[in-house]
């Protein structure tokens, strides 16, 4: 998963630095407010871009990110974006919780495989990539480039 490993590492930073900029816009916004616009917009259109590129890789069936439980951006063909979005916000909420029970720290990626279909989730501070495709696809060997 190199390729989809450093493309998330990429995208982390820069929501890490758009988080830090909106933080001192909270507390100055003559001064930062113009540069937390340009720097969300430039946090939207990569997460644009990385969605579009898991969606274009084989065996990839869709994929959105999404921020509580809201559609960023979607590409690919699933039936109902809303509906993984929705599902997502419950599992990253579940997972919240058990994570304080279990120690296990901030909630990176959780995967959930059904009879048909898995659905992997990544979070990037408060947004979540969510990529869904065939239970039997190894998405090591998608995005192993």
């Amino acid at each position: 998963m190199q390729w989809l490993e450093s493309q998330i590492n990429k995208l982390d930073q820069v929501e890490s630095d758009y988080r830090a900029v909106r933080d001192l816009a909270a507390n100055d916004e003559s001064t930062y407010r113009s540069k937390e616009r340009e720097m969300r917009l430039h946090l939207m259109e990569n997460v644009n871009e990385l969605v579009a590129a898991v969606a274009k890789r084989s065996g990839i069936s869709g994929c959105l990110s999404c921020h509580d439980g809201l559609v960023i951006a979607e590409a690919g063909s699933l039936p109902d974006f809303d509906a993984v979005a929705a599902v997502t916000q419950e599992y990253l909420s579940a997972a919240s919780k058990s994570q304080k029970t279990l120690r296990l720290g901030n909630v990176q990626q959780i995967l959930v495989v059904g009879s048909d279909a898995k659905l992997a989730i990544i979070t990037l501070g408060q947004i979540a990539v969510c990529i869904v495709c065939s239970k039997d696809t190894v998405l090591s060997a998608v995005f192993n480039e």
